[in-house]
């Protein structure tokens, strides 16, 4: 009766078990990176989510009893988008302590951060440096770095009170796994009391 393997055996076996655990890490390494990718991509929902809300309906926090407003209650009889830089310049009322007392603000909405952490800005909220963080989702921020890249905006005309809808570009970026992770939404903001044509300036419905 034998008590051992040969040297052959040894290797063949140890050739086999090497050949399961390769195969074993590539499945858990791959799993592991769609797990996390998955993940990024959720976050990165619902952080544009999250933007998007803000942006439409409150570009600022309640600071000091008034609750502020979104770029849907905007107004302008003017310019929307500034000339040059494509900051975003509006109008609107804030409600206070009650619903008939209407408070006019204004919001203008600029590029702040850094390599690495941009994020919009609304410079008009009091106080605006505390609140800086208000229109920035946590571990995500934008991939471009002017406000040019991300606003546009559709008009009838060549003035800036012929602007009827202002288009705003989210790119959000992060990494897993050491994968960068994007996501990019459009949110098209109409100004009210503005006609919306039902062609546009090229023609298109």
């Amino acid at each position: 009766m034998r008590k051992g393997f040969t040297i052959g055996e040894t290797m063949v076996a140890t050739l086999i078990l090497g050949i399961v655990l390769a195969a074993v890490m590539t499945t858990f390494l791959s799993a592991q990176r769609m797990l996390a990718t998955s993940m990024a991509e959720s976050e990165l929902a619902l952080a544009s989510r999250g933007l998007r809300e803000k942006l439409l309906f409150h570009v600022a926090p309640a600071v000091d009893g008034v609750h502020y407003a979104g770029m849907l209650s905007g107004t302008n009889s003017s310019w929307v988008v500034e000339t040059g830089s494509h900051n975003i310049l509006m109008q609107m009322g804030a409600l206070g302590t009650s619903l008939s007392d209407v408070r006019p603000q204004s919001v203008r909405i600029i590029m702040g951060g850094s390599s690495g952490g941009w994020h919009f800005v609304n410079e008009h909220i009091p106080n605006w440096v505390q609140y800086a963080g208000w229109l920035w989702p946590r571990n995500v921020s934008l991939v471009d770095s002017l406000m040019s890249d991300v606003v546009s905006y559709e008009t009838l005309g060549t003035k800036a009170t012929d602007v009827y809808r202002v288009g705003i570009d989210i790119n959000l970026m992060t990494k897993a796994g050491g994968v960068s992770v994007y996501r990019r939404e459009r949110v098209s903001v109409p100004l009210m009391g503005r006609i919306q044509p039902m062609k546009d300036i090229s023609g298109k419905y």
